[in-house]
Order: structure tokens, then C-alpha cells, then sequence
């Protein structure tokens, strides 16, 4: 019997049961008496023997008490690790060597639209946006080759008006066994974006207001003596159609030097304090600007009917 016990798998052992296991115990106990000859066994004898078997019941049960408490240790265990699984605030899911999700907590399900569920055996690219695929393709091809890690930023498909922005970190490895297995990670870097792009902007109007003030700095003094040069050249000619033409420049350069100061106070913005503003005649002023650069088919009509239209500004 002891033969027999050892060639069983541990798989097998771990299977049976309790009741199963006493017996088999209370069986190898009745064979051993039966083949002990009849009268064999002293009173002594078999008094110890009927102690051993009762220690080993009590051991029995001890070991049955402990593999239930282990058992629920476990299970305890086991729940409380979804719970933190579910809880957490970064989407986590392992792929098979395919790209398939195999599962997903609860953040990963969010992100990417669907049930935890739904999600198993679910090629991952399939929810990214079909503009970033190559990307996620990439990546995963990369990791099938040869173990490692790899991050990329990519946009999920959405139910929003925009895409959702995602940071991807897959890691590959090999267990014990030789199995390559892939642990995905994934966030939502949405806002991070958001404000990035909002930099960006911000950089591009002040790249734009500094060449528009240095453009317009140099204009300016062009300006000036153009005009020097009019007034100049109305004062010899006096009256006549070239004094006329004469104005005529001189109130042309004076519009042109108003449109660049515009521009020398775009280029200063956040440079002022606060002051009285009309807002009738900062609107007269956009209008100026706007005549000069918008196509002459186009009319604006202006409705300023403000009682008051003096702002801080």
C-alpha cells in the first residue's frame, strides 16, 4: 500500500477529499490486522495499536481543520485581490502570444468600452483607432520576437466626440515553463494631452506675436519716412493735384503705421496695466484691421448700441 501511495501524482492526492483519505487510512489499518496471525497480538499490542490509530484520527481532523482554514485564507485572498484589481486606477490585462486579451480589470474595461466579459480572446488593437493600428501592431510584433518592454501613446476608439488618449506599457517575459506571456498596462493621458496642445498653441501665438512685433518695428520706421518725406514735399508743391496726391500718401502711410501699431501691441500683450477701454473704438480698430486683409466683396456692418461702452481692460 505504501508503494502504491507514492506512485500516485500529487495532483490525485491534492483532489481527494478528507472522508477519502481517512479511508484509505482505516483500510491499510484492517489489512495490516488481517494479516497478523490470530493470537499473535498481545492485549498490550493492541491496546497501542488502538491508540496509534485514534492519534492518527486526531491528526486527521487537525490537518482537515487546517486545509479548510488554508482554504479560505484563499478564498479571502483571492477576493480581496479583485477587489484591489478592480479598484485600481490604471487599466491591467495579460495577452496571449497573439495580442488576444485573456482578462482585464475593471479600469482596462472602461478604457476601452466594453465588459470585462466581452473583452476575453478580443484582439487588443481592434479598439484602437484605425489611424494608430500600425502602431499598436508594431509594438506587438516587436515583443513576439524578443522579450522586453514597450511604451507608446495611442488614441482608443470612443464613444466621445474625441478619441480617448492612452499610455500603452507592454511587457514581455517568459515563465518557468518557456510560455512567453504579455502584461499590458494602460491610462488615460487624455488631459496630459490636452494641456500639451494648449502649450503648443500658446507657443505658436507667442513665436507669432514676437515676428509680428519685430516685422512691424521695422515697418514702422519705413513709415516714418514716408511720411516725413510727404509732409516734406507738401510744404514745397503747395496747392494742386500733387498736393492732393501728396495727402493722399501721408493719410495712407498714417492708416498703415495705426496697423502696425496693432501689431507692436499684439506682440506686448500681458505688458499693460489695467485701464478704461471704449469698446466702440477698440471695435472701430478691429474693423480697420479686418477691411485691410479680408476680400473687398465682403461688407461688415457694425450695430454698437451699448450705452456705456467703456470696460476695464
Amino acid at each position: 500500500d505504501g508503494m502504491e501511495g507514492a506512485g500516485m501524482s500529487t495532483d490525485k492526492l491534492k483532489g481527494n477529499s478528507s472522508e477519502q483519505l481517512r479511508k484509505r487510512a482505516e483500510a491499510a489499518v484492517d489489512n495490516n490486522l488481517r494479516l497478523t496471525k490470530p493470537g499473535s497480538v498481545s492485549l498490550d499490542k493492541s491496546q497501542h495499536l488502538i491508540h496509534e490509530l485514534q492519534v492518527h484520527q486526531v491528526e486527521l481532523e487537525m490537518q482537515n481543520d487546517e486545509l479548510r482554514r488554508a482554504h479560505e485564507e484563499l478564498e479571502a485572498a483571492r477576493a480581496r485581490y479583485f477587489a484591489i484589481d478592480d479598484l485600481a486606477p490604471v487599466g491591467y490585462f495579460p495577452l496571449d502570444e497573439n495580442g488576444l486579451i485573456l482578462e482585464a480589470n475593471l479600469a482596462a474595461a472602461n478604457l476601452l468600452g466594453s465588459t470585462k466579459e466581452a473583452l476575453f480572446k478580443q484582439p487588443l488593437c481592434d479598439f484602437v483607432l484605425p489611424e494608430d493600428r500600425s502602431i499598436c501592431q508594431s509594438h506587438e510584433s516587436q515583443l513576439a520576437k524578443a522579450d522586453g518592454r514597450q511604451v507608446c501613446e495611442l488614441r482608443l476608439v470612443s464613444t466621445q466626440s474625441q478619441p480617448l488618449w492612452v499610455r500603452l506599457e507592454v511587457i514581455s517575459a517568459r515563465e518557468a515553463s518557456g510560455v512567453q506571456v504579455l502584461r499590458a498596462v494602460i491610462s488615460d493621458v487624455s488631459e496630459r494631452r490636452r494641456l500639451e496642445d494648449q502649450l503648443r498653441q500658446r507657443e505658436k501665438l507667442d513665436a507669432i506675436g514676437q515676428l509680428a512685433g519685430g516685422i512691424a518695428h521695422d515697418f514702422n520706421n519705413q513709415l516714418a519716412s514716408i511720411m516725413n518725406c510727404t509732409e516734406t514735399l507738401q510744404r514745397r508743391i503747395g496747392d494742386g493735384d500733387l498736393a492732393h496726391l501728396a495727402t493722399l500718401i501721408n493719410i495712407a502711410s498714417r492708416r498703415a503705421a495705426d496697423l502696425t501699431r496693432q501689431l507692436l501691441d499684439f506682440s506686448r500683450k500681458g505688458k499693460y496695466l489695467s485701464i478704461n477701454i471704449d469698446f466702440h473704438s477698440l471695435i472701430a480698430e478691429v474693423v480697420m484691421i479686418l477691411e485691410h486683409s479680408i476680400h473687398k466683396r465682403i461688407q461688415i456692418k457694425q450695430e454698437l448700441a451699448a450705452v456705456s461702452s467703456t470696460v476695464l481692460g
